[in-house]
């Protein structure tokens, strides 16, 4: 595993050629669609999703689909990392004022994808650089991992929010 080509600091793949979603539908299930004619939880299957083929209403789709791009798609990690593969759909994330390093959400397609050593890889990494990372678990359960530099004092979280600070040591 090359470890140092999990950079979210804007990395981007040395290809020609831009990546497409193909077959993998990974999003359809872990985020959530409100506001359009039809509510979708995260961590449950599109209704208009068929795993593995596509959206069937793909041209009508709901704006946040049309305009989500996942980490992968925006050239961060191999070919072989790809969220339907990995199992993980990653979402690096910048805020105005947030970390210069970013935050990295990564999203749980199937149960135990986040405890997988590539995924453990990843976010040790990255806490290590100074990212912020968040598991969003297909459970519901959310886990915020910080790096040295920041604890959790810094940040008010709503309990309704229902994150619960982890340990980077977890990350074996």
């Amino acid at each position: 595993m090359r470890e140092e080509s999990y950079g979210i600091e804007r990395q981007r793949m040395n290809t020609r050629e831009t990546r497409s979603c193909g077959t993998c539908t990974a999003c359809c299930k872990t985020h959530s669609v409100s506001g359009f004619t039809f509510e979708k939880p995260a961590g449950k299957w599109c209704q208009h999703c068929t795993p593995g083929k596509g959206c069937k209403i793909y041209e009508d789709r709901p704006r946040a689909c049309v305009l989500f791009k996942c980490s992968w798609l925006k050239g961060i990690g191999e070919e072989d990392d790809r969220p339907d593969r990995r199992k993980v759909v990653l979402d690096a994330v910048y805020v105005a004022g947030g970390p210069p390093e970013g935050y990295l959400q990564m999203w749980e397609v199937s149960e135990g994808a986040l405890r997988k050593p590539w995924a453990n890889a990843m976010a040790r990494l990255m806490v290590a650089k100074g990212a912020i990372v968040t598991h969003i678990y297909s459970s519901g359960r959310k886990k915020i991992f910080l790096p040295k530099q920041y604890s959790k004092e810094d940040f008010s979280f709503r309990k309704a929010d229902n994150f619960e600070i982890g340990d980077p040591s977890e990350l074996r």
